[in-house]
């Protein structure tokens, strides 16, 4: 009986192991093959340009479709959060650039008029940008409990994003993209 019950814990060890290591092999496969979809530096020209006018819109829209796939592949489980902040600065760049901004509210109003999908563009991208600057947020008050209420909140937006039965939480998201375009400067 005991032999029995100590075979059946060892096997139980043995498949979740094999699961994963199933599952590090899985998020490196897709994050090389991620990365082999990469063209010429489209990240890099983003990074290296602070000026707005320096980035095409060909530029724009291929780092926004980019880095959208990188965020699908965080939300779906396939990469961790580590492999995520390696494109952080990079997001939050894309995002807070104002030429960025303009274009995605050409492509933001488009979408709303034709209704014809349940989320925006991009919707990814902009929910795990807005969970890196939240958790960036949470982690430099350096209390204690930060790494914990961090990652409880990373699992709670998670499961959230995943579960979420209606999508209006996302387009009132997705438009706050642009939204320090709508406000004046002020001097």
């Amino acid at each position: 009986m005991v032999y029995d019950i100590f075979q059946l814990i060892i096997t139980v060890i043995s498949i979740l192991l094999f699961l994963r290591v199933y599952w590090i092999q899985a998020s490196s496969n897709s994050l090389i093959s991620m990365m082999n979809m990469q063209s010429n530096g489209a990240l890099n020209e983003i990074e290296i340009s602070k000026n707005a006018k320096e980035l095409s819109r060909e530029k724009i829209i291929e780092s926004l479709s980019y880095l959208n796939l990188v965020s699908k592949l965080y939300l779906n489980h396939c990469i961790n959060v580590n492999m995520l902040r390696t494109f952080e600065g990079v997001m939050i760049q894309l995002l807070e650039n104002e030429k960025t901004k303009k274009l995605y509210r050409e492509i933001f109003n488009e979408f709303k008029t034709n209704l014809k999908t349940a989320e925006p563009p991009y919707i990814n991208l902009i929910y795990a940008t807005h969970m890196l600057v939240t958790i960036n947020k949470i982690l430099n008050k350096r209390s204690l409990f930060s790494p914990l209420l961090s990652w409880f909140y990373l699992v709670h937006q998670k499961i959230y994003f995943n579960t979420r039965s209606s999508s209006m939480r996302n387009w009132k998201l997705a438009s706050h993209v642009f939204a320090s375009i709508d406000k004046p400067e002020i001097n």
